[in-house]
């Protein structure tokens, strides 16, 4: 047995278990609204209870340089869960996204529709990098008001991804957030509702899988049932932002 403050299970299994591991986790359905009012989502969470996600607050900047577009925006989020339990977590973080493309004129039609119609006839011609980062704190409630970090980056190239990173943190504990792809036919799997073999988020603590989450065409969230509810509300608004 290993035990980590906030949990106690058997010797982590090789990865190639995941599935069979999640079996026995416990299972939130994420359910998020049909109407957005003013960049709020009241969104339910089953039995378990609901929270509230928030962005605004965005700033973009652009220039360009020898034919290049840098550009640069700046978004704040939120997430304020409360559990069935009364269980409090809130998360505040940003949200950075850099771009650099080409864009193209139209050349000589364009330059003539332009001038005769007033249409504008750019278009984007290539994505040459694109990254983001996000930065949250994520404050546990009372009485420990423990916060923890959260940490994100994805690098892309003319549209590949090629780097993607995420963490949480606090003090000496550290999680590992790693994306996986299981799924030889997502489309198969989201048509299905097959949870299991769609692509997904995976929490890692010391090598042992905690929790995960699923957000594409659906979204479900599994966590560890011997986990302390501090750190399954975590994972939770962690899952409603990735």
């Amino acid at each position: 047995m290993l035990c980590f403050g906030y949990l106690v299970f058997p010797q982590p299994q090789d990865k190639t278990s995941k599935d069979s591991l999640l079996s026995g986790f416990q299972q939130i359905e994420v359910k998020w609204p049909k109407t957005v009012w003013f960049g709020k989502y009241k969104i339910s969470l089953g039995d378990y209870g609901n929270a509230i996600y928030k962005e605004g607050g965005t700033t973009t900047d652009q220039k360009n340089k020898k034919g290049v577009t840098y550009s640069r925006t700046k978004t704040k989020f939120s997430v304020n869960l409360i559990t069935k339990d009364s269980v409090k977590v809130e998360l505040k973080g940003k949200v950075q996204e850099d771009e650099e493309y080409v864009i193209s004129s139209g050349g000589i039609t364009g330059f003539v529709l332009e001038g005769t119609t007033g249409i504008q006839t750019e278009s984007l011609e290539s994505v040459l990098k694109k990254d983001k980062t996000v930065a949250a704190d994520i404050v546990l409630g009372p009485p420990s008001n423990e916060t923890w970090s959260f940490k994100r980056y994805i690098g892309s190239i003319a549209g590949d991804t090629k780097l993607e990173s995420n963490f949480l943190s606090h003090d000496y504990q550290f999680i590992e957030i790693a994306f996986t792809n299981t799924s030889e036919n997502l489309d198969t799997a989201i048509d299905s509702k097959d949870a299991f073999s769609a692509p997904r988020y995976e929490f890692f603590m010391d090598g042992i899988l905690i929790g995960a989450t699923v957000t594409t065409g659906f979204h479900v969230i599994w966590l560890n049932p011997d986990l302390d509810d501090k750190i399954k509300g975590l994972l939770t608004v962690v899952a409603l932002s990735l």
